[in-house]
């Protein structure tokens, strides 16, 4: 630490350096506690109130007479227009709703139809065969998510096929030896 002071013009100038430090700790009392406490309920609440809104009367203002609603008809026609078929009016908060139900749609068990089922009738040893035909590096846990095979089935056949690279540039992945190339 070096204290300094800052001049008019610009300049500066170091009165030394400071080598010792010290740190302080607040005794802790009932008054400290509670002085805490206060702080922190007050951080955590909230002076304002939010008025609950049922469904029905979202839907019921989108519905009313004339469009006279401005904003409440709008957020009522977001409501009553997100329909099955992904076409909504709502904006933002739609698209970012339906992207989300996509997301989750894509992770449900039965959607992955890829790899796991051109895989399921041949032996592991053909399955690592392959996998190396159309890349030369693998992790093995890429290797597992890619022929949907246990981690020890692959890691058998990867011991009698691949060498284990510890280091280098491929280092952690598995390499067919080259007498199976």
């Amino acid at each position: 630490l070096h204290p300094f002071t800052r001049r008019t013009d610009g300049s500066i100038t170091l009165h030394g350096s400071v080598a010792k430090t010290a740190n302080l700790q607040m005794e802790r009392t009932e008054r400290y506690r509670n002085l805490l406490k206060d702080r922190l309920v007050e951080s955590v609440t909230s002076d304002r109130y939010v008025k609950p809104v049922e469904l029905a009367d979202l839907t019921s203002a989108g519905k009313g007479a004339g469009g006279g609603g401005g904003r409440s008809s709008r957020v009522g026609a977001s409501v009553t227009n997100t329909g099955a078929a992904g076409s909504s009016r709502g904006g933002f908060g739609d698209s970012v709703q339906q992207f989300g139900k996509s997301i989750l749609d894509s992770q449900k068990p039965g959607t992955d139809v890829g790899r796991k089922r051109k895989f399921e009738e041949q032996t592991i040893r053909s399955v690592v065969f392959d996998l190396f035909s159309s890349q030369r590096y693998w992790t093995l846990k890429d290797m597992r998510s890619a022929s949907g095979r246990l981690e020890k089935e692959i890691r058998e056949e990867l011991s009698e096929l691949a060498e284990f690279h510890r280091s280098g540039e491929h280092k952690g992945t598995w390499e067919l030896r080259d007498e199976f190339r």
